[in-house]
């Protein structure tokens, strides 16, 4: 079965959720971009039904309050509340559905489908993903950390279909080296990531957008798509280019499964739900806020904040670790908090940094 390797417990709750949103749209998504006719078929009745989600329609209040010549779902909104994670996701769904925003794909796939095929698989991909917002603070953290070789187990995705939204568009490598077709423009960022399970091809596909590829928004969007194979070891089985942004992905993935991490599951405003404000079948939607644990925030303040050397104790920084799993015979990656090392009642160790070419 597709879910088998996420767990038994989690396979039925996520097949109840697929079922809901089908019902919730009236269209069985998971089957949705079988043909180019049907991928256009189905494409105009979501979108047709995203218009009127009163979830897109605040967040499109929220951007023209900020900026009235924004176009809802383009360029790098702040996400500061689990419900703007949400509604950015909704937007890109519905904007990639319709007809309504030119949109080119660069992929490295090596699949050749038709583009209507292209926007109605992503489409029905974001909306069954489940949303995570991540915090500059937080994704800051995630990013510092290189992560160590390593094997791409299929365990890494928490769940089939991961939506990842950052409160402050990050910065993507430029990619030297890369194939024409997946070169990006100068000084590109990236407001969203799609991760989603696919089975019969032995890996998932990540999708990002592409902010500033366009001088006006109205000029359409750039979206890049990549696969991730499992089986394969990192870096070793993947061309230089592609490095450092896989590096991000696998950082964001790994972090999840840290012990340190509290992933808090929030709802939308109590508010909207009860006057009626949001549909009815978003009554149990929910966001997932990555956070980190008390102590680790703690660990990580007073790593950063450190301004004074002592002798003999220091400080290690956070870092991600290879833990061997013996029920699967394979090493997971997660994340360590930094932590102080060496006897407890010793003072700290100068720390000296030598700054090279």
């Amino acid at each position: 079965m597709m879910l088998q390797s996420l767990g038994e417990s989690r396979r039925r709750d996520v097949f109840d959720a697929m079922d809901a949103i089908e019902g919730q749209y009236g269209i069985e998504l998971r089957r949705a971009a079988r043909s180019p006719e049907e991928a256009d078929r189905n494409r105009a009745l979501l979108f047709a039904r995203l218009q009127g989600d009163p979830i897109i329609k605040r967040w499109a209040e929220v951007l023209h309050a900020h900026n009235p010549t924004h176009i809802p779902g383009i360029g790098s909104p702040r996400n500061t509340e689990p419900w703007m994670a949400l509604a950015e996701q909704r937007t890109w769904a519905a904007a990639i559905a319709g007809q309504i925003l030119p949109i080119r794909f660069i992929s490295n796939n090596q699949r050749d489908q038709p583009e209507t095929v292209s926007r109605m698989a992503l489409a029905a991909v974001m909306l069954f993903s489940q949303t995570y917002l991540w915090s500059k603070a937080i994704f800051d953290t995630v990013k510092a950390c290189p992560m160590p070789r390593h094997i791409v187990d299929r365990d890494i995705l928490p769940f089939p279909f991961t939506y990842h939204s950052t409160e402050v568009s990050y910065g993507l490598q430029s990619m030297p080296g890369a194939p024409t077709q997946a070169r990006l423009p100068d000084d590109p960022s990236t407001d969203w990531t799609v991760i989603g399970d696919c089975p019969n091809q032995g890996g998932c596909n990540i999708s990002m957008n592409v902010s500033g590829y366009a001088a006006d928004p109205r000029e359409g969007a750039l979206i890049v798509q990549s696969g991730l194979k499992y089986g394969t070891t990192f870096p070793d089985d993947f061309p230089e280019y592609s490095r450092a942004p896989l590096n991000v992905i696998l950082s964001m993935l790994a972090f999840l499964k840290s012990p340190y991490v509290v992933i808090d599951h929030r709802p939308l405003p109590r508010q909207w739900r009860r006057h009626g404000g949001v549909a009815a079948g978003d009554a149990e939607t929910t966001v997932a806020v990555v956070e980190l644990r008390r102590a680790a925030r703690e660990a990580v303040e007073a790593y950063n904040s450190e301004s004074r050397a002592y002798q003999h104790r220091w400080w290690v920084s956070g870092h991600y670790r290879r833990q061997w799993q013996p029920s699967r015979q394979t090493h997971e990656v997660i994340w360590i908090a930094p932590y102080l090392k060496g006897p407890t009642d010793a003072p700290m160790l100068d720390k000296v940094y030598a700054v090279r070419r």
